[in-house]
């Protein structure tokens, strides 16, 4: 399946202070999305100022009320001995008011390092447009230098330069704010997330998403299998015996022995193309090694050349080394439907990629 154009989206802060633990469905949803580079999600300075500055107050507040009912304890009839000790814990609590801040932003830090969002700053640019249109009543003022409307003013001018280059869409849920965005047609609005998610141009993430969660778990599946799947290499190999591979420079090398074998499945890349899993794996181990050498190469390492030769051709020696350590590279197919069968039919692809880890070679 082709992977879908990354969405651009916005979300206004009223969307984050409904989760302002970043854990609900629809933004773990996004960070997901993020993560996967399926989405992109967008935050102007505004918005997150506007965001964070609300958990800092809501924070702030409580701990305020719980330092002034810790500190009222006496009036409410408790010996003086005790409420003491409850006025130290309140002072304590109250020390701890300078770490509510940073706490906040590592939250969002967090959150926007893993759903690979960018936090835009400031730009200074925005401020002749923002100050033109207040006092000029134009977008997005509802009227003419009305203060309220500063802050969505700057987050205007950061979504008409996102959209100067990328489709956005927009989930907001205020009104005034989100008309003044109906005639740009690279702007597209929602008043909540769920109605992105539900949306024509959401259907291609969704169902490329959703594959790739498939395919997570098929190959978790798969590598549950894979003592098995090491066994059946390591088998092939043995039956194999002798073996031509291409090293980095295509020259050939003949494998005559393989020991000390170490096998490793290179996880990140297994994938599936129709009804199969492609499989890479890497194969590394000591070897007897044969290749062909030019005369005149022999003739130049003198007596260094860490090989014996015999007469090949005019031209060529046939060249013998023991304990080299190589590693090669293999392609498995595997049919997807074998992760339930008691038997894995495995295809072996030609080894390739043969590098030589010894540096005597």
């Amino acid at each position: 399946m082709r992977k879908p154009s990354l969405l651009h989206v916005v979300l206004d802060s009223n969307q984050f202070r409904k989760d302002i633990t970043f854990s609900k469905t629809e933004l773990v949803y996004i960070k997901k999305l993020g993560s996967e580079n399926l989405v992109q999600l967008h935050i102007p300075w505004m918005i997150y100022k506007e965001s964070t500055s609300n958990s800092i107050k809501l924070l702030n507040d409580d701990i305020k009320i719980i330092v002034e009912k810790l500190k009222g304890f006496k009036r409410k009839g408790m010996h003086e001995l005790n409420s003491k000790e409850f006025v130290n814990i309140a002072d304590q609590i109250n020390e701890k008011l300078p770490d509510v801040t940073p706490s906040v932003e590592r939250l969002w830090s967090e959150y926007i390092k893993e759903s690979k969002a960018i936090l835009y700053e400031n730009n200074p640019k925005y401020f002749k447009p923002v100050f033109d249109n207040y006092f000029t009543g134009g977008k997005p003022f509802q009227t003419l230098k009305n203060r309220a409307d500063i802050p969505d003013a700057f987050i205007y001018q950061n979504i008409m330069e996102i959209s100067a280059k990328n489709v956005v869409y927009f989930i907001s849920e205020d009104i005034k704010f989100t008309k003044q965005f109906s005639d740009l047609s690279n702007v597209v609005v929602f008043k909540e997330i769920s109605g992105l998610f539900e949306s024509e141009c959401f259907k291609g993430v969704k169902a490329f998403y959703e594959k790739q969660v498939e395919l997570e778990v098929q190959k978790l599946a798969l590598l549950e299998r894979k003592e098995e799947i090491n066994i059946l290499v390591l088998n092939h190999i043995d039956e194999a015996d002798i073996f031509d591979i291409d090293d980095d420079d295509s020259a050939e090398t003949t494998i005559y022995s393989l020991d000390e074998i170490h096998i490793e499945i290179i996880e990140s890349e297994i994938n599936i193309i129709g009804e199969l899993f492609y499989v890479p794996i890497k194969v590394s181990g000591i070897a007897d090694i044969g290749f062909l050498i030019s005369k005149s190469e022999v003739i130049s390492m003198q007596d260094s050349a860490p090989f014996s030769v015999e007469e090949w051709n005019d031209n060529l020696f046939l060249a013998s080394q023991e304990n080299v350590r190589v590693s090669f590279n293999y392609d498995l197919t595997i049919p997807v439907s074998d992760i339930t069968e008691e038997y894995l039919d495995i295809e072996f692809g030609s080894p390739e990629n043969l590098t030589f880890d010894d540096s005597s070679n």
